[in-house]
C-alpha cells in the first residue's frame, strides 16, 4: 500500500493528538509502517523556543506573527524528516501541521493573507482531518486535564482561532470535517471510515 502523509488538525483540547495516535496504532496493527509526528517539534531551536512560549517559560514576541515564523522555521526542518520517511515507504501521521500556523496566527491577530503566503511550498498532505469542536467543551477537556493553561488555552482565543479553521477548509483541499465532540471511539471511528480500511 502506497505511503501517506495525514494529518490532524483542531483548536487545543479537539483530541486531535488522541485521534494521531489511535490512527498510527491501527495502521501498526495492520502491518503498516507509521511515523508519529508532531508540531512544534523539539528538534530544532524555533521548536525548543516555541515550546519554551507556550509553557510560560520565555514571553511571547509583541508581534504574533514573528511567532507563527518560528513554527514556519521548524517546520522546515520537519518537512525534510517527513519527506525522508515517505520516501522509504512510512506512512507519515502528524499532529499539527500548517492550517495551524495560520489559524492560531490569524487567530491571534497576525494577517491571514500573509500567513498563507508564509506556508506556500511545504508539501500538501494527502488527507487532513478536522476535528471541529465548540470552544466552550475545548475548555472543559482542558480543565479536566489537571494541569495548568498553556498560552493559547484560553476560550477567547480559542473561539477566533476555530473560525479561522472553518474559513480555511474552504482554501485547502483534503480536509475532512469531523465532529470532536463525539466519543473517541466515535472520532476514530470515523477516521478509519473516510480512510476506508475496515
Amino acid at each position: 500500500m502506497q505511503s501517506k502523509f495525514i494529518v490532524f488538525e483542531g483548536i487545543d483540547g479537539s483530541g486531535q493528538s488522541t485521534q494521531a495516535k489511535l490512527l498510527a496504532d491501527y495502521l501498526m496493527s495492520h502491518d503498516i509502517s507509521v511515523w508519529l509526528t508532531k508540531e512544534p517539534t523539539l528538534e530544532s531551536e524555533a521548536g525548543q523556543r516555541i515550546k519554551k512560549i507556550l509553557k510560560g517559560e520565555l514571553p511571547a514576541p509583541a508581534d504574533p506573527l514573528e511567532m507563527q515564523r518560528l513554527y514556519v522555521e521548524d517546520r522546515r526542518h520537519h518537512v525534510n524528516k517527513i519527506q525522508g520517511r515517505l520516501a522509504t515507504g512510512d506512512w507519515v501521521i502528524s499532529d499539527r501541521y500548517l492550517l495551524s500556523t495560520i489559524a492560531y496566527g490569524a487567530g491571534m491577530g497576525g494577517d491571514y493573507q500573509q500567513l498563507i503566503e508564509m506556508n506556500q511550498g511545504f508539501p500538501v498532505p494527502d488527507l487532513v482531518f478536522y476535528l471541529d469542536l465548540d470552544p466552550k467543551l475545548a475548555m472543559e477537556r482542558i480543565h479536566g486535564r489537571g494541569r495548568g493553561q498553556e498560552f493559547f488555552e484560553y476560550e477567547d482565543k480559542l473561539r477566533r482561532i476555530r473560525e479561522i479553521y472553518l474559513r480555511l477548509r474552504d482554501n485547502y483541499p483534503n480536509i475532512k470535517t469531523i465532529d470532536g465532540s463525539k466519543s473517541i471511539e466515535e472520532v476514530s471511528s470515523m477516521v478509519r471510515n473516510l480512510l476506508m480500511l475496515d
